[in-house]
């Protein structure tokens, strides 16, 4: 699910995605804190695998397409958060960022315009 690949964007700490995300004033006590109000799902029990649904899918080939204007070779955090902020904008919308914020963080961290 889209929303606990946010949350493991935030949670961890160090990748240019969780740099954006604190940026942009969403830490993740924020995400935690937007979890438990129920404003996005919450996660699963962690000892169970949650499935891949469609959206997150989908999330991971925008994320491989975010490669090419970056001239990259790897997926690494920025290019995931990327994705989610195309394919999966409310989610964005529901902690309090724009997506264009999002991109626009990314590009700016790695030295590239817009």
């Amino acid at each position: 699910m889209p929303e606990h690949l946010l949350f493991a964007l935030a949670a961890e700490g160090n990748g240019i995605a969780s740099h954006v995300l604190r940026d942009l004033g969403a830490e993740n006590e924020e995400i935690q804190l937007a979890l438990s109000a129920g404003r996005i799902a919450t996660p699963g029990d962690k000892t169970t695998p949650l499935p891949w649904d469609n959206v997150t899918k989908q999330v991971v080939l925008q994320s491989a397409a975010e490669l090419v204007p970056l001239t990259h070779n790897y997926i690494g955090t920025e290019h995931l958060i990327l994705g989610l902020s195309v394919v999966a904008t409310e989610l964005f919308e529901r902690v309090g960022i724009k997506p264009t914020e999002v991109r626009s963080d990314v590009y700016a961290i790695l030295g590239h315009g817009i």
